[in-house]
């Protein structure tokens, strides 16, 4: 399987299995799990603030500001958190995302979730275990199908609610045009490149969420008669 991506805990193991079982998955680590572990040696409000920009940073610029940051005040910090986290295969900071997978989760709240929700056939012996977790996905997957099929348009309610919104809040920064596809937009004393054809911003959280970020919206916004939908990956369709 490719263009898969997995968020663990960083249990001894699963980084051998993972990459035996799934060569070609992006492997990240959960960064609450990674404070939880990284903060017994650099506990403090700073290291907490510093260590979760570096991980919610959409670009390399940002993460790299974040590091510098850090750097300032502990070498060992720094050095630690690349190498340990880094350099060993796992991936925690969204600038180093691959935007094939539309999923810019830096925690595994998700699977927390489905553990709560199958708990008690957690306590069943393997083989009523394995059945029950079947039973209660299949039961699952027809709510959601019978819930899709009331919806209405071309993107699903999550999709369509925050392009609502975008499109909403437009008009104050500065957006400039060389053709139809490509486009800068000047805000907060920076400025992104967009192509509007390969939908993609030097900011990164259109290629990583699929969803058109805030520079992205103003440039749709600026274009006559645009179709918001046309700007937001096909993961988002109802019809899929």
């Amino acid at each position: 399987m490719e263009n898969i991506t997995i968020i663990s805990d960083q249990e001894k193991g699963l980084q051998g299995a993972v990459g035996l079982l799934f060569p070609h998955a992006e492997h990240r680590v959960c960064m609450r799990h990674l404070w939880k572990n990284f903060k017994k040696t650099y506990p403090g409000e700073f290291f907490e603030r510093v260590v979760w920009d570096a991980a919610r940073a959409n670009n390399l610029v940002d993460y790299c500001r974040s590091i510098a940051e850090l750097r300032t005040t502990s070498e060992e910090a720094a050095v630690e958190l690349e190498a340990t986290y880094t350099v060993n295969g796992y991936y925690w900071s969204r600038s180093l995302f691959s935007p094939v997978c539309k999923n810019n989760y830096i925690v595994n709240n998700l699977s927390e979730s489905f553990n709560a929700w199958v708990l008690e056939a957690r306590y069943m012996p393997c083989v009523e275990l394995v059945d029950q977790i079947r039973i209660k996905i299949m039961e699952k997957m027809n709510e959601r199908r019978k819930l899709a099929a009331k919806w209405k348009g071309v993107l699903v309610p999550l999709a369509d609610r925050y392009v609502k919104e975008l499109s909403k809040n437009l008009g104050g920064w500065h957006v400039r045009r060389s053709d139809d596809r490509i486009a800068e937009v000047d805000c907060m004393e920076k400025r992104e490149v967009l192509d509007m054809v390969m939908r993609t911003c030097t900011c990164r959280k259109w290629q990583l969420t699929g969803l058109p970020c805030k520079h992205a919206g103003e440039v749709i916004g600026e274009m006559r008669n645009a179709r918001w939908e046309d700007f937001v990956d096909e993961c988002f369709y109802i019809s899929r």
